[in-house]
Formats: structure tokens, sequence, C-alpha cells
């Protein structure tokens, strides 16, 4: 097998384990691991770049991309350090399959003050065919991909209930556009044995985001968007950021989470090749040259998170 091959295959395995252990994924594995120091920050960052990369190669760039036997034998060294070195208690465990989490409530630190609907319009939009007041919502937020890849958008109601909303290639944005008429749009189209293909996973997550995008729109001005996780600035009491993480802790002592890919967009709906192309974000492997999302990731959080902190503060000066 070829060291492309080996790569691909040894990035699965530390996606399935990570999973096993409760994880989203190497990613989110990688992530806690610095956190506990089991491996440093630049060790995170690394697994993030090869996982990456490997979605990269699994999109039809297989061919295109060059890894060496140094990659494939990093990524067993931290298989390695996954299987003997388990985190047993992980600090961030999912509450679904998106990016929405709960965070332990503090006797004492809990608000009387009710949380507001994200907006205060009586606007309802059909998601994928599902009808959703904007009104009646406490936040949204987005998984970029299931096992198969697929995205879905959760709803989280301000009675507590979470509808999710699953999008596949019999999916429909807001107009009713299929998944097929955003490929031509936005040319999404892979090459395998010569032929191509329509990229229907990225199609999807492109309507996504473009759905969200323009339900975001429809909020009134105290909304807040960062990442697709939209909150009322009035229900929140703290905003953090750490790299491509950006936490939101709300007033009844929930926190929402949400971790910018390379499937995000930010507030203004520019995505992560937009930032690679703005800011020239490119690294070089010998004579390939790869987008540099990474970097990208960490731009698009900081101006989000900047854009936010803005809202928030200006909401905390009214109180």
């Amino acid at each position: 097998m070829t060291a492309n091959g080996q790569f691909v295959n040894a990035i699965d395995t530390l996606n399935k384990l990570a999973k096993e252990e409760g994880y989203q994924g190497a990613k989110d594995w990688a992530y806690n691991a610095s956190k506990r120091g089991i491996i440093t920050i630049d060790e995170s960052m690394e697994i993030s770049r090869y996982v990456d990369l490997r979605n990269t190669m699994c999109h039809g760039n297989f061919d295109l991309v060059s890894v060496t036997e140094r990659e494939v034998a990093r990524v067993n060294q931290y298989i390695n350090i996954l299987t003997n070195g388990r985190i047993k208690e992980p600090i961030r465990v999912p509450v679904q399959a998106g990016a929405q989490r709960q965070a332990p409530v503090h006797i004492g630190t809990i608000s009387s003050e009710p949380l507001l609907p994200i907006a205060t319009r009586n606007v309802r939009l059909k998601f994928n065919g599902q009808t959703v007041c904007l009104a009646d919502i406490k936040c949204t937020c987005c998984d970029w991909g299931d096992e198969q890849g697929w995205p879905s958008l959760e709803v989280v109601y301000m009675s507590g209930e979470i509808k999710t909303i699953h999008y596949n290639e019999n999916a429909r944005d807001l107009d009713g556009d299929t998944p097929e008429a955003y490929c031509k749009q936005y040319s999404l189209f892979y090459k395998e044995n010569g032929e191509y293909f329509c990229d229907l996973l990225g199609a999807t997550r492109q309507m996504l985001q473009s759905d969200i995008t323009r339900a975001y729109e429809k909020c009134d001005k105290s909304a807040i968007y960062l990442d697709s996780l939209i909150v009322n600035a009035q229900n929140i009491s703290s905003i953090k950021a750490d790299g491509t993480y950006i936490a939101v802790s709300l007033i009844n002592g929930e926190v929402l989470e949400t971790e910018y890919t390379k499937d995000s967009c930010d507030h203004d709906g520019h995505g992560a090749d937009d930032y690679v192309k703005e800011y020239s974000l490119y690294t070089k492997d010998g004579l390939a040259i790869y987008p540099n999302y990474d970097e990208a990731c960490l731009l698009m959080a900081k101006y989000d998170y900047e854009h936010a902190m803005k809202l928030y503060k200006k909401y905390q000066r009214r109180k």
C-alpha cells in the first residue's frame, strides 16, 4: 500500500478510536489531550492539519497529494498515545452530534433573568422542509458532518426541545434548490478515475451555510452569529475564545461552544477559502502547495469573536 493509503487508513483509525472514547473525532481528542498535557498544543494543531489533509485527499484530490512515511509514522505515534494514554473523563462531553454542549451548572451562579429568543420577529422558515419559528428558538448550531459526511442543523427551542434537521443528497434549501444545483453554482466537482462527479457532501454543507446565514439575517440586531451558532446577545454572560474554539456562557449557566473548521463561515458569510485567498494562506510541502486552513480558521474565529464582543458589550452597557 502506498504512503497515501497508509496515511488515510491511519487517520481513519485515529478518528475511530477517538469516537470510541467518547469524542467527536481525532480533532476533539487532540484538543482535550493538549489541555491535559498528554500532547502539546503544536501536536494538537498537527493532528488537525492531518485530518484536514485526509479529508482533502478523500474528496477527489488523492492523486494530487503526496505524503511521506514520516506523516504516516506521526499518525501512528498519536494512535499509540491515544491507546496507551486515554483520557478517562473528557473535558467536553457532547450533548448530541452537533456543536452545542452543556456545561455543569453551579448553584448560586445562575441568573434569574429569563432567556430571550434569538429573534423577536415572528419569522417562520422551512429548513429542508421542516418549519421553524425563530421567535421560539434559544439558539441554533450546526454539525458539519456525521460519519458519512452529511451535515445537520440543530435548533434548540426555549422549552429545551432540540430538533435536528439533516441535510443529504435529497435536501432542499429555503428556495427549494437541490445539492446538484449548488454543485453547478459553486463548481463543486471532483475527479475520480478520469470521470467528474458532483461533490454532494460539499454541496449540502454549502446549502446549510446558506440557509443558516439567511436565518441570521431575519433575526433582530441583538443576535450574534458564530460559525452557525446564533444566540441572543442579551442572553450572554461571557464570551471566551481559545484558538478556533469560542465558548458562549448564557445567563442561565449553560455554555455553548463552536469550533471553526474548513466548512465554517463567518458572520459576513465568508468561508475558509475566502480567507485563504485574501490573506494568501498557503503551505508548501515539496513541490505541492496546499491551502493553510488552520490559519484561515484561526483568523475567521478571531474576526467573529471581536465582532461578537463588540455586540455583547453594547448590550451589557444597556443593562
